[in-house]
């Protein structure tokens, strides 16, 4: 009987690394330029046991100068025990597979970490297998239930934190288990999980297609089981079984494929074949009676994550098949030894952060901080009370925004501290708190004046005297029309003005979350007066009186 409970689970954890770079990078130093061997060299035809394809080696291989992403991928529950290092300094490698079974062999590397994985891409990989290599540097990773066609990436490490190794070789082949009932088959999950996580109470939809099953014994297919790790409810909802591929003449000739929610017997929770002439139970039924390839039995399901937060609790789905020899009444067993399919992830840690950590705002203005997390969450805030400014919340407040209106009573900069706590939603897991630290700028101030009125007989600029509190310099002059201004320094040049009053603004620069301010002063230029004289000349001595002047002028 096919053992489906007591599967390997594999875990994908996260952790942040931090290092330096010494030597050159290997060019496959991170997924995205793994080093591809390409389509690996075809099993023979199936006759009977086990097919072997050609191996395909590289050598000279090296992790020296190699670093660790940030945050760190890794694979736990390996076989043969224990997890992958973590963190290490990893390089990697792709293949598309031609066979049901691939066989990773490592030789040189002391102490090596091998994971295989899967993914449309190397920001949306599931794992699927891993293994720890001795001492002695040479090991085999052998992963059944592959999918032909399907490219997967392998991560080689080192056994410690910064082990390297200059020279080792690699080679893989593929295989195809011609005992095997169970020939070709894919297990699907909507949404992928981010980062190898997925959040409390989030649902996710798996559907599980078998496309090639070989009737060894005459065993045909009977039975699709469920099993999943703590950290899913453990009930499967919204279940759809595939279509049967008989075709037997007769209305109602062909047999159902159902859903057994508790399964039956010492049989777990999944989907089994029932003819319509054996009575109700699945036990007393033969399978669904087609073999070859080009099959389509596709089942669907939902699993829902537990809303209970347990950062890094095991959310591993196995789906296992059985011929009707096994969990049927036909009476010779067979595919015992088929491979199952695995699923891997893990419940996410607490929120993250993702919203600024720091804020610069003027006086009398709103932080107006929108918070915002990795995951959908719920946020509460406080603040540090600062002397020196109003407005603070020293108070714990919820919400997804920080609205505080904060007053700098000072002329100086003002720092406001605050801490926000996120909070998944649904699933109640605690994120990091993060620190806000947000800037109050004094709202500026500025006066000008000059040292008017002004004779248009000056001809040298007349500098403008500014002064002001916070960061009130850099700003721009400007004046109504007829007064020659320096825009930048505010110096007036009364000779080549025209005689009036004008208006002189300076404008303050936005800066720091303040906007623009408008000052003003009055600024008279006057004519150069003119004048002229002239008398009743000429006059004769003989006149006794004064004679006048007669003066006229502007």
């Amino acid at each position: 009987m096919k053992n489906f409970i007591n599967k390997i689970v594999l875990s994908v954890i996260f952790v942040t690394v931090f290092g330096s770079l010494s030597w050159a990078q290997p060019a496959n130093d991170n997924c995205n330029a793994a080093t591809s061997f390409g389509s690996l060299p075809t099993p023979g035809a199936c006759v009977a046991g086990l097919q072997n394809g050609a191996t395909t080696t590289l050598s000279n291989q090296t992790t020296v100068g190699a670093t660790g992403a940030n945050p760190y991928v890794y694979l736990t529950g390996c076989s043969g025990g224990g997890n992958m290092q973590s963190p290490a300094l990893d390089t990697w490698y792709s293949f598309v597979a031609t066979g049901t079974t691939v066989n990773i062999a490592i030789a040189g590397f002391p102490s090596a970490s091998i994971g295989v994985w899967t993914g449309s891409n190397c920001n949306n990989l599931t794992g699927v297998a891993c293994t720890n290599i001795g001492g002695g540097g040479n090991g085999t990773l052998t992963v059944p239930s592959i999918t032909v066609g399907t490219t997967y990436y392998i991560q080689i490490s080192g056994g410690t934190t910064s082990a390297t190794d200059a020279n080792f070789s690699i080679t893989l082949d593929n295989d195809i288990d011609c005992d095997d009932c169970l020939r070709a088959s894919t297990l699907t999950a909507s949404p992928l999980p981010v980062n190898g996580t997925y959040s409390p109470g989030q649902v996710v939809r798996f559907c599980y297609t078998v496309t090639e099953w070989n009737q060894t014994n005459t065993n045909w297919f009977h039975g699709v089981q469920i099993a999943m790790g703590p950290g899913w409810t453990g009930t499967i909802t919204n279940a759809t079984p595939a279509a049967t591929c008989q075709n037997i003449p007769g209305p109602g000739s062909d047999g159902t494929w159902l859903f057994f929610p508790s399964g039956y017997g010492s049989w777990g929770p999944g989907f089994y074949f029932d003819t319509p002439d054996a009575g109700t139970a699945a036990s007393d039924n033969f399978g669904d009676n087609c073999s070859g390839t080009g099959l389509s039995w596709t089942f669907c399901w939902d699993l829902t994550v537990s809303s209970t937060c347990v950062a890094g609790q095991n959310l591993g789905v196995t789906v296992s098949t059985s011929g009707d020899g096994e969990s049927g009444s036909w009476s010779s067993p067979a595919c015992g030894t088929d491979p199952a399919n695995n699923f891997t992830a893990v419940m996410s840690p607490g929120p993250v952060m993702t919203s600024a950590a720091a804020v610069t705002i003027c006086s009398n203005q709103s932080v107006g901080l929108a918070l915002t997390a990795n995951i959908p969450s719920t946020f509460s805030w406080i603040a540090t009370a600062n002397p020196n400014v109003t407005g603070e919340s020293t108070t714990a407040q919820s919400g997804s925004t920080i609205n505080n209106i904060l007053v700098n009573t000072t002329s100086v900069v003002q720092v406001v501290t605050y801490t926000v706590t996120p909070t998944s939603s649904p699933g109640g897991c605690l994120g990091t708190p993060q620190t806000v630290l947000v800037t109050v700028n004094p709202s500026p101030t500025a006066t000008i004046s000059y040292a008017t009125p002004f004779c248009t007989t000056v001809a040298t600029a007349q500098a403008v005297t500014l002064t002001g509190t916070g960061a009130y310099t850099g700003g721009t002059y400007s004046s109504t029309a007829g007064l020659t201004i320096n825009a930048a320094t505010g110096a007036i040049t009364p000779s080549t003005s025209t005689p009036g009053t004008y208006t002189v603004t300076y404008t303050i620069p936005a800066s720091g979350g303040c906007a623009a301010v408008p000052v003003t002063t009055s600024v008279t230029i006057v004519a150069a007066p003119t004048a002229t004289i002239s008398y009743a000349t000429p006059f004769c001595t003989t006149v006794g009186t004064a004679q006048a002047v007669t003066l006229t002028g502007t």
